[in-house]
Parts: structure tokens; C-alpha cells; sequence
């Protein structure tokens, strides 16, 4: 089960706890890792920027 995260809050909680996120665009994996940094228009996940608006970003639940 995965959870989409989409808030500010959900980015702060995954950076901040180091959670693996999943990042997607049309369905397919692109890359994966922890938060290292955010702000309301990008995330870096790795060494890698990802826009906001046109990935989405999922954590694997149980």
C-alpha cells in the first residue's frame, strides 16, 4: 500500500524522519530515496530535483 504525499506537513514529516519516497511521473518509478531538501515548488530527493507539479511522491505503507 502506498500513501501519496502532496502537503508541506507530509514532505517535512518524510524528510524529517528520513523515509524512503518513491517518485513517479505517469505511473513509472523514476528514482527513489529520502527527502534532502523541499520547498513549494521542488524536492531534491538524492542529487536529483524533482518538480512538485509534475511528479508525484509516494511512501510505501503497511
Amino acid at each position: 500500500m502506498t500513501k501519496v504525499l502532496s502537503t508541506d506537513i507530509e514532505f517535512f514529516a518524510a524528510a524529517l524522519s528520513q523515509t524512503n519516497v518513491v517518485v513517479c511521473k505517469d505511473e513509472m518509478n523514476e528514482n527513489a530515496g529520502v527527502i534532502r531538501e523541499y520547498c513549494d515548488k521542488f524536492l531534491r530527493i538524492g542529487d536529483s530535483w524533482f518538480s512538485r507539479s509534475l511528479y508525484d511522491f509516494h511512501i510505501i505503507t503497511r
